[in-house]
Parts: structure tokens; C-alpha cells; sequence
């Protein structure tokens, strides 16, 4: 994950580049089929919830794909996981309710 700062605006965003080859060798990129990454990040783009990061926009080249994200810092739940080695039942209450919270765009 990089960082970016948009030129117009001074606003920051995290940058996400993934090497096409490696997703092509995995089989996680298909445009003609409708599944696979590229299918995935459409989706995660038209969702608006506030516990889900938002994808600004994508660029595409034919050796990468870069993810323009929210800069989002303290790392991600899974970064957690693995420094803290668990969780408290509180903290899991919370989390739990976090995913589970309904998203604007799915009611």
C-alpha cells in the first residue's frame, strides 16, 4: 500500500497497486465472465457504508491495477489480529456490529 496526495486538492488517499500476472496466474481476474477482481472492485465501489473502505477510483495498465482508496490509518483488522493475538468480547460486540450494520446502498 502506497501513499498519494491528489495535486488540486492536497487531499491524501491510499494507493493499492496489484500485479496483473500474479492474478492472472491465480485465476482472480475475468473480464468476460463477469467475475474474478475486476468484478469485485466494481462492486466494493458502488457500496457506501461506513465501515467498509471507499474505492476513488481505478487505473488500469496491462501489467497493473492501482486502487485509488480512503486513506484509512491504524492498519487493517487482520493487522490487529495478528499485534493483539485476540480480542476482547467487547471489542468483538463492536466489530461484530460494525459488519453488520446496514449499508445505505442496501436498503
Amino acid at each position: 500500500m502506497r501513499r498519494a496526495t491528489e495535486n488540486e486538492t492536497g487531499e491524501e488517499w491510499a494507493v493499492k497497486v496489484i500485479d496483473k500476472s500474479t492474478c492472472l496466474r491465480h485465476q482472480h481476474i475475468s473480464s468476460s465472465s463477469g467475475c474474478g477482481l475486476l468484478a469485485e472492485v466494481e462492486i466494493i465501489r458502488k457500496l457506501e457504508h461506513n465501515h467498509i473502505v471507499k474505492v476513488h477510483d481505478m487505473f488500469e495498465s496491462t501489467k497493473k491495477l492501482c486502487l485509488v482508496l480512503e486513506l484509512v490509518d491504524g492498519g487493517d483488522l487482520q493487522e490487529k489480529l495478528q499485534r493483539d493475538g485476540r480480542f476482547e468480547e467487547a471489542e468483538c460486540r463492536e466489530l461484530f456490529r460494525q459488519v453488520v450494520d446496514r449499508c445505505s446502498t442496501c436498503t
